[in-house]
């Protein structure tokens, strides 16, 4: 248990009031404990220092695990426990109890890079109008890292009409926001599971929040089997739903109607395209066809189009070729911070090509 905690807090009820300031609090959803340790590791290695760190204990199966992961912080950390609510619910409970004004949310598998936050802190203090902030981020798993989002991808406008049709994609753990904003647009709905993230940058957008972009990859995006976002057939589900219930929810304008339905329409070619990608690792060729030819009217990209192709003429070398790919991605496990050096190294080298 956990006795020299900074805030013990249970059922999400406070037992002093706290005056201080800080600039941003850093809130940290926690319901698995495997990886938790080092995302706290990447927060207290930022060079950016006036902060305080909110851990919510969302009714985690494993808390004897999770607490004993947490004593080495237990003097650093506000400690918060509630009953399970989802990822939202333990962001609005650590938003509640937030000090600072700026927020800064990091899910308890993900990392930062050391400058992160002095990054994203910099754009507020040159900007008192910004309500958010957020920076691009490497995907990976074991040894494998990738860009995410894919910059040449991603549009320099960020408005509701980016966000819904995700020219622009916002990753919650590479994000600072302000408190007000989020409060002003409701919170995180907990309906959403897994996508509440989306569904409350829309609603910040639709409000006209104004955002920026830092294009610097400053996170790190654990793809693993337990995560709540590894499942992602059923996000697009949600967030084809998510999507219909927009005109109810917000006041939209016939062009705004007409965009989500062209939005609603490309994410169920990506359900398609993840389907496709599911059969086909299942070795199940003939319906990961079906499913990539639907995927098609969105994702004619050369390599589906290779895909369909080895579908169509032999089928066995589609699997051998998917079933290699996904072992590649999920093989070789690494310490974070041996990828963190080597991720490291490879943004220095393209800072100094690109002052050269």
């Amino acid at each position: 248990m956990l006795e020299s905690v900074h805030w013990l807090v249970y059922d999400v009820r406070p037992i002093y009031e706290v005056t201080a300031m800080v600039a941003v609090s850093v809130i940290v959803p926690a319901y698995n404990a495997a990886y938790l340790a080092e995302t706290l590791d990447s927060v207290f290695g930022q060079t950016f220092t006036d902060y305080e760190v909110i851990v919510v204990n969302d009714g985690s199966p494993e808390t004897a695990r999770l607490e004993e992961a947490l004593v080495p912080y237990c003097d650093r950390i506000v400690y918060i426990k509630q009953a399970n609510q989802g990822p939202a619910g333990a962001r609005n409970t650590g938003i509640r109890h937030s000090r600072a004004d700026l927020l800064a949310f990091l899910d308890s598998d993900d990392l930062w890079l050391p400058t992160f936050l002095t990054e994203q802190i910099a754009f507020f203090n040159a900007d008192p109008s910004l309500d958010l902030a957020y920076a691009r981020s490497f995907k990976f798993c074991g040894s494998v890292a990738r860009k995410y989002p894919s910059r040449s991808l991603q549009s320099d406008q960020i408005n509701f009409e980016t966000i819904v049709t995700q020219k622009c994609q916002v990753l919650i753990s590479c994000t600072v926001v302000r408190k007000q904003a989020v409060i002003d647009a409701g919170l995180f709905d907990t309906r959403w599971r897994g996508v509440e993230d989306f569904d409350l940058w829309v609603r910040m957008a639709h409000r006209g929040c104004k955002m920026h972009r830092n294009d610097n990859l400053l996170g790190l995006y654990r793809v693993h089997e337990t995560s709540v976002s590894h499942n992602q057939v059923k996000m697009n589900t949600l967030l084809s739903e998510q999507l219909r219930t927009l005109p109810s929810r917000l006041e939209l304008s016939e062009t705004q109607k007409t965009l989500l339905l062209e939005a609603e329409d490309f994410v169920q070619c990506e359900r398609a395209w993840l389907l496709g990608k599911e059969y086909l690792y299942a070795g199940n060729s003939a319906e990961a066809l079906t499913s990539f030819r639907q995927a098609y009217k969105h994702f004619n990209s050369r390599k589906l189009q290779l895909t369909l192709l080895a579908l169509q003429v032999f089928p066995p070398l589609a699997v051998m070729g998917a079933k290699l790919h996904q072992r590649l991605w999920t093989d070789g496990p690494v310490k974070w911070k041996r990828l963190t050096e080597r991720l490291q190294g490879h943004e220095g080298h393209r800072s100094s090509s690109a002052s050269a």
